[in-house]
């Protein structure tokens, strides 16, 4: 049975689960920017999670439910990964690449966020891990021979599944 719960005329993206399943987040540009909501699958208790003058987008629930990581250009203009409670609050700028960090995804169990970001003035995006306080970032991928994208863990937090494009070498 489906029913809508928000008019799609607003919705820009990225409907995202809640761990418990009480909750929905999702990018709109309802009041004039990009902005992460929270809705009841029902299609009460509408709330602009972020409510910030900045673009905010790709928002990914924590396991535990209590945190959303997303991606903005809040702070110095350019993307970047940041992290806050479930109710908005408690905003905290994890990456600083000074380029575009996005598509933040968390391993199973919390400790890391895997992201697509560029660096070193690169135009492909590489895969990173990096911890939620913006330490230990790691570049897993280094090849500007490829674009990466769309970081996604498996359920025992052992790899990362991502996708590839503008592959010009031999699989080999």
């Amino acid at each position: 049975d489906e029913h809508m719960v928000f008019d799609n005329a607003y919705i820009a993206g990225g409907p995202c689960w809640s761990p418990d399943g009480k909750r929905i987040v999702f990018v709109s540009n309802k009041d004039g920017n990009l902005e992460i909501y929270g809705i009841s699958p029902d299609g009460s208790g509408l709330v602009n999670v972020t409510n910030n003058p900045a673009d905010d987008f790709a928002p990914a629930w924590s396991p535990k439910g209590n945190r959303i990581a997303f991606a903005s250009n809040r702070g110095n203009g350019t993307t970047e990964i940041w992290v806050m409670k479930a109710d908005g609050s408690e905003v905290v700028q994890v990456t600083r690449l000074g380029t575009v960090a996005t598509e933040p995804a968390w391993s199973p169990d919390g400790s890391l966020l895997a992201f697509a970001g560029q660096v070193g003035g690169g135009q492909n995006g590489q895969i990173f891990t990096i911890r939620p306080d913006g330490t230990e970032q790691v570049n897993l991928t280094d090849n500007n021979n490829m674009d990466n994208h769309a970081p996604e863990w498996s359920p025992d937090g052992v790899f990362i599944l991502f996708y590839a494009a503008g592959f010009k070498g031999n699989w080999d």
